[in-house]
């Protein structure tokens, strides 16, 4: 009940997200981005570096990735829907 009480007064700012978001250039992307690699059938050691210097430059030269991925792929990585796909469905189950 508590945490009920906690999600249903929850303020959330958007725009304050937003900016924290890309304060961190991308970054949340990168672990996405590195599974999907490795399922590729490469290996995390050459896929880090790779994906460790495209988070370090905010995803702006994706070269080096689409060696692996197709573009459509890294799109996909990149896409927040992903990350929030289950929220209804968490907010549902906890009663909100």
């Amino acid at each position: 009940q508590k945490m009920n009480y906690v999600v249903i007064n929850l303020t959330v700012n958007a725009e304050k997200m937003l900016e924290n978001l890309n304060i961190t250039k991308n970054a949340i992307f990168s672990q996405r981005l590195l599974l999907e690699v490795v399922k590729k059938g490469h290996s995390r050691e050459t896929a880090y570096p790779i994906v460790q210097e495209l988070t370090q430059t905010g995803f702006k030269d994706r070269l080096s990735l689409e060696k692996f991925l197709t573009a459509d792929e890294i799109e996909k990585c990149l896409d927040m829907k992903y990350y929030i796909s289950n929220v209804g469905k968490i907010l549902k189950g906890v009663g909100i």
